[in-house]
């Protein structure tokens, strides 16, 4: 499916992958920060 992302976090941006390739940053982070909670939604993972 093509609607898949995968968002992820470095130690200065927040970015996201699709399935077909794309990617890109979504923020500029200004500040370190530490995820620390995950959501996973089922029925958009199959």
């Amino acid at each position: 499916d093509d609607s898949s992302i995968f968002i992820h976090a470095t130690l200065n941006h927040i970015k996201y992958a699709l399935m077909n390739g794309d990617h890109g940053i979504i923020h500029i982070l200004d500040l370190y920060i530490c995820i620390t909670k995950v959501k996973v939604i089922e029925n958009m993972m199959k």
